[in-house]
């Protein structure tokens, strides 16, 4: 997550966060496992690994697995 995120939002590492998608009409806790420092606009933004970046845009095909850090809810 990006530093100024975190800080709008009041969050820190090992706190958790809850996405809504839009495109999947369901909420999805996941947990802040870095906070980055960037002169970029990655620091305006959440990172998370493929898999649940494709879970919450609902873009994963077939048979996939649920990261344990992802609930779907």
């Amino acid at each position: 997550m990006g530093e100024e995120l975190a800080k709008k939002l009041g969050l820190s590492i090992n706190e958790t966060l809850v996405i809504y998608s839009p495109l999947t009409c369901s909420s999805y806790l996941v947990l802040v496992k870095g906070i980055i420092e960037t002169n970029s606009i990655s620091k305006y933004e959440f990172i998370t690994n493929l898999l649940t970046a494709r879970i919450v845009r609902s873009t994963c095909f077939g048979m996939c697995f649920c990261d344990p850090l992802v609930s779907k809810g």
